[in-house]
């Protein structure tokens, strides 16, 4: 075995006039046992969906972060959400 962690993970950051935008998803991800003589060498890998699935709905990832930062002047404070 090669590889001990294999991620795939998108971020994109969007500031604009209103707040900025932060959204992170995390794809395709593996996690191996390097241990010699391990019973189980993969401990977690996602299995993929159905091929009929990802052309009616396309690819999801399994894990998905979306946070906004607004700047509220007339209070003089961040909003997060």
């Amino acid at each position: 075995m090669e590889t001990i962690l294999s991620i795939s993970l998108r971020i994109i950051f969007t500031p604009n006039s209103l707040g900025c935008w932060l959204k992170s998803a995390l794809f395709c991800w593996q996690v191996d046992n390097q241990l010699y003589d391990a019973h189980f060498p993969t401990v977690l890998y996602p299995a993929p969906p159905p091929p009929h699935v990802v052309r009616k709905v396309g690819v999801k990832p399994c894990f998905e972060l979306v946070v906004l930062k607004r700047r509220r002047p007339v209070y003089n404070q961040d909003v997060y959400k």
